[in-house]
């Protein structure tokens, strides 16, 4: 692909989280790209992330997507030192009756998936799971094909990779507008502009999370809220090994750490109002609930101290996955790729092919009816928070 000066079309990316340096990697291969972050790499949204990949269980409905992330993760392993984690997850449930045909049902969906599904009962748990308290766990499900990765170190290694195939990384370089003009009877993409000059491109993909609307001509609706998600890492007195998983009653998520000895807790996810604003720490309440899951989950629980805590603001849609695509009634040349929900990571591998076959028209290697913007119908803009962490 190529300009009419022979030499290979122009890209800006903004935004250098995961999904930016996702997209970079791939798209390199065909375009020259500059990418413009406003901060630092992966110092948003995505150095905040937990590094859960449950891809599979994620695109459940699209098994395909969830195939190819979740293989792409396990190839990647070892690469510029990025460990995945391939480890199975529990959920892990305390309510019994209706709550057990709950699961049943949910263990023939992803059964139907094609995903390594095991249904446990309260013995199995016991058995299974030594270092659990399972005194009030009536059931659960061992979810194969799932672990979890350093987002940091993922996107430090995507950046290694796209730096390797030509692509420029600028930091502290905030983007200020797009650059549109009328050209052919439509409008399109030619650059961007920042607070030091004017970047030029025939494409702009913007990865820039729940600030994407202040990017956005005025025409183009977009239904994106921005959301506040927490972790705290607690250290017991012994160098113990965890299990991965979750409890959908507390509306938590754990997994293991590089450190023998300490457990990140997830959850406490909520729609935030004030995203510039928003306290990049835990909440004291959330602190409380992970305490309490810890004590009451974790054999010994009450003996772990709490060693460090954060929060940090992504964005999400009405049905909780990504929107990756090229607006209808935007510019021509401009893609989004926002509203991940907390998925970035997971979807990591398959950002980038998605991006990628929307500016080359070339196949996506998925399905990508899960990502396009035309599945909402005229949304509230005040539509309901989907939590994806139960």
């Amino acid at each position: 692909m190529e300009t009419d000066t022979g030499s290979p079309p122009r890209a800006v990316i903004v935004g250098a989280g995961i999904v930016g340096c996702a997209a970079a990697r791939t798209l390199a291969q065909s375009h020259d790209v500059t990418v413009l972050e406003a901060e630092s790499i992966a110092g948003g949204a995505t150095g905040r992330a937990a590094g859960l990949i449950t891809v599979r269980t994620a695109y459940a409905d699209r098994p395909a997507v969830g195939r190819y992330a979740f293989d792409a993760f396990s190839d990647y392993d070892g690469t510029h030192g990025v460990s995945f984690h391939d480890t199975p997850s529990y959920e892990l449930r305390r309510e019994s009756g209706d709550e057990g045909l709950d699961i049943d049902r949910a263990a023939a969906h992803y059964r139907e998936a094609g995903i390594p599904i095991e249904r446990l009962r309260h013995d199995d748990i016991r058995t299974e799971l030594p270092g659990i308290d399972a005194s009030d766990i009536e059931h659960g499900l061992r979810i194969g094909e799932t672990g979890w990765i350093d987002p940091h170190a993922l996107s430090m290694a995507y950046r290694q990779d796209a730096e390797a195939a030509g692509v420029e990384f600028r930091t502290n370089t905030p983007v200020t507008d797009l650059r549109v003009e009328r050209q052919e009877g439509e409008q399109r993409i030619v650059g961007v502009d920042t607070p030091d000059d004017t970047v030029e491109a025939e494409t702009v993909v913007l990865a820039t999370g729940w600030r994407t609307p202040e990017l956005l001509p005025a025409d183009v609706d977009l239904p994106l809220r921005s959301y506040r998600t927490q972790c705290v890492v607690v250290e017991f007195p012994d160098e113990r090994s965890f299990p991965m998983g979750w409890v959908p009653s507390a509306d938590s998520y754990f997994r293991p750490t590089e450190t023998p000895g300490q457990l990140l807790v997830g959850g406490g996810s909520a729609h935030e109002d004030e995203p510039e604003t928003a306290s990049r720490t835990a909440d004291a309440s959330f602190r409380r609930t992970a305490a309490e899951l810890v004590e009451d989950l974790f054999v010994d629980g009450g003996q772990a101290r709490l060693i460090d805590d954060w929060a940090g603001v992504d964005a999400t849609t009405p049905d909780g996955f990504p929107i990756i695509d090229t607006p209808a009634d935007g510019p021509a040349g401009l893609v989004l790729a926002t509203g991940l929900h907390g998925r970035g990571i997971m979807t990591a591998p398959v950002i980038g092919p998605v991006v990628a076959s929307l500016v080359t028209d070339e196949d996506a290697p998925v399905p990508t009816d899960r990502f396009r913007l035309d599945r909402f119908d005229d949304p509230d803009e005040e539509f309901e928070f989907v939590n994806v962490s139960a």
